[in-house]
């Protein structure tokens, strides 16, 4: 059985940065990063998380430097607890200690200040991975709040916000970024699917790269295992549509593959779906769902 194909988004596409959001390096002056957005249930809904070689490199760079650091971090304090544990040890620091926590105390002021000093060091380093981790955890955005009178507001751009000088003077409270409710397993597939078509050679980011992609994530891949079919099977039958897509000129290598009208499709519809479902964030599932939902020759390929 077939999947109805949902009701186009009318989205408001920047003509200038082709909506990628960014001009080589800098942030397209056009739509000022907003790269493609549409006007629904009071707001004006954008995606500003510009899917180029440049971005996705320094994304990829910044989570490597983060693990980086905290491993550091990890490390430092470590070291602290056992120069300060082999301090303890030397000086004979632990005698008279016991399981009684009433004896901890003593223990402790007896303990002399270079002792204290490495401990209170390891127990920062210690604090600070834990905080990043919370942190890295954290979705910038949330999914906004279920209304269920929002068929009562206009749910397409109207006719006045058909361009992006208009959209501009649309009050910051009333834009909203859902790039930042994508998880990061949900960004960075995105990521890795866009550097499938860069490698490749693709003129444009299209959604069975988004699917082959999404096949190679444990929370996706174990879909299919508990329904019995491998996704190696699936991945392989993706090899015909992979090759129906437009390959750029080997010999111009700094341009980039641009997301596909469908694919933008894609992203918006995984959004609303998380909105209608009362989530408040939008992850690998959504993604799946959305692509599969908005791709007839994917559908063809998981009936058969």
């Amino acid at each position: 059985m077939k999947f109805e194909t949902p009701q186009p988004i009318n989205l408001l596409i920047c003509p200038n940065c082709k909506s990628t959001g960014s001009i080589g390096l800098k942030r397209c002056p056009e739509c000022q990063g907003m790269a493609m957005g549409h006007f629904t249930r009071g707001r004006f809904l954008f995606w500003s998380y510009p899917l180029t070689r440049f971005h996705l490199l320094l994304q990829h760079a910044r989570r490597i430097f983060n693990k980086v650091r905290l491993s550091l971090c990890l490390i430092f304090g470590l070291v602290m607890w056992l120069s300060a544990i082999l301090l303890i040890w030397r000086g004979h620091y632990y005698l008279g200690l016991s399981i009684d926590f009433s004896t901890w105390p003593g223990f402790y002021f007896k303990l002399s200040s270079g002792i204290k000093f490495l401990f209170w060091f390891g127990m920062l380093g210690w604090m600070y991975v834990w905080s990043r981790l919370i942190r890295e955890k954290q979705i910038e955005g949330e999914v906004e709040h279920h209304d269920y009178d929002d068929e009562n507001k206009p749910s397409h751009l109207p006719p006045a916000w058909n361009t992006w000088l208009e959209a501009l003077k649309i009050k910051r409270k009333l834009r909203h970024n859902i790039a930042d409710t994508f998880t990061i397993e949900a960004q960075t597939v995105l990521g890795e699917a866009y550097r499938m078509a860069d490698k490749n050679g693709y003129e444009a980011l299209l959604p069975v790269h988004l699917f082959y992609s999404l096949l190679s994530f444990n929370r996706i891949s174990n879909i299919f295992i508990r329904l019995g079919v491998p996704t190696s099977t699936i991945q392989s039958k993706l090899t015909p549509l992979l090759q129906t897509g437009g390959h750029r000129d080997p010999k111009d290598k700094f341009s980039m593959p641009l997301p596909a009208p469908e694919l933008q499709q894609i992203i918006f519809q995984a959004y609303e779906s998380a909105y209608q479902a009362h989530q408040e964030y939008v992850s690998v599932t959504e993604l799946l769902l959305a692509t599969v939902m908005g791709t007839p020759a994917l559908q063809e390929i998981l009936y058969d």
